[in-house]
């Protein structure tokens, strides 16, 4: 099991969670921070903490409910930039959203659209 989030990374997570039960399966960088009072270009260097530990959990990632606000997508996807996006990291992206679509909003509607 991985070391346990605290502070800021932990109500991080924890509104991500919070979105996703919510069904909010994609908010811009910037709604994010809006809603937890947090500028992007201080909260960004968070998430990839929050998505190791939510992997080194066996968690899906709900990081990837938040998109740039350009491209739709994560910045970042697979652990590689994604300005913009490849067919392989968007149906990445698909994929990982599906997971997270599993866990805590079952039958939601994928918000990313299915890449053959």
């Amino acid at each position: 099991m991985a070391e346990k989030l605290t502070g800021v990374a932990k109500r991080l997570r924890d509104e991500l969670i919070g979105a996703a039960t919510r069904r909010t399966l994609r908010l811009t960088y910037g709604e994010f921070g809006d809603l937890v009072d947090v500028s992007p270009a201080l909260y960004v260097r968070f998430l990839d903490a929050i998505a190791a530990h939510e992997r080194d959990n066996g968690k899906p990632d709900v990081t990837y409910i938040l998109v740039n606000k350009d491209f739709r997508y994560p910045s970042q996807i697979g652990g590689k930039l994604a300005k913009p996006p490849s067919p392989a990291q968007k149906k990445l992206a698909r994929e990982e959203m599906q997971k997270v679509i599993n866990a805590y909003c079952e039958g939601a509607e994928n918000p990313y659209p299915a890449i053959p």
